[in-house]
C-alpha cells in the first residue's frame, strides 16, 4: 500500500507535463480507492 502511495507521488512529480498525468492520476485513484473499500468490507 506503501509502495503504491510512493507510485503515486512520484508519478505526481515527475508527469506534470503531460497531459496524460491527469487520466492516468485518475485510474490510480480508482483503483486505490476500490481496494481500501474492498480491504474494509472484508474486515
Amino acid at each position: 500500500m506503501i509502495v503504491l502511495l510512493k507510485f503515486v507521488i512520484f508519478n505526481l512529480i515527475i508527469l506534470p507535463k503531460f497531459e496524460k498525468s491527469k487520466y492516468f492520476f485518475n485510474l490510480i485513484y480508482k483503483i486505490f480507492t476500490y481496494k481500501s473499500k474492498k480491504m474494509e468490507s472484508e474486515k
